[in-house]
């Protein structure tokens, strides 16, 4: 398989001329491994990454505990806006 033939992908609709798309790609050359391709779609005009799996990877968990740490900054806000409240609802 040629190094430019995607092996996966997946692209992500961010909003309405936006969007990401995420390319899992060989290499010919075994011991320079696979990669991952991330292009950015910004109305009509792309910007491209190219990360070896140990980046995307590392990119991947800082995401993660970014999003959580987001999730508790709201429970938090939403807690002293409304201190009666069970339940919410976060989008």
């Amino acid at each position: 398989m040629r190094a430019h033939e995607p092996v996966e992908s997946y692209s992500v609709k961010l909003r309405k001329g936006m969007y990401i798309d995420l390319f899992l790609h060989s290499s010919d050359e075994p011991e320079k491994g696979s990669f991952i391709k991330m292009t950015l779609y910004k109305n009509g005009k792309r910007s491209s990454v190219f990360l070896k799996k140990d980046k995307a990877s590392f990119l991947c968990m800082q995401l993660q505990f970014m999003i959580q740490k987001g999730l508790e900054l709201d429970m938090e806000e939403l807690k002293k806006k409304y201190p009666e409240q069970k339940t919410w609802h976060i989008k």
